[in-house]
């Protein structure tokens, strides 16, 4: 059974991966991406603690 942190943890990986497939056009949008995913990460794990 998934645990909320570990069902949260994979949506966010899943958001940053679709953002990363969308915007990889440029090396710029690329990087914001990945930026962005791993923002998305960091705000889900702070809103579980």
């Amino acid at each position: 059974m998934l645990t909320p942190s570990r069902t949260s943890f994979i949506v966010s990986v899943r958001v940053g991966f679709v953002l990363h497939d969308s915007t990889a056009e440029s090396f710029a949008a690329d990087r914001s991406a990945a930026n962005l995913s791993v923002f998305s990460i960091l705000m889900s794990f702070r809103l579980i603690s």
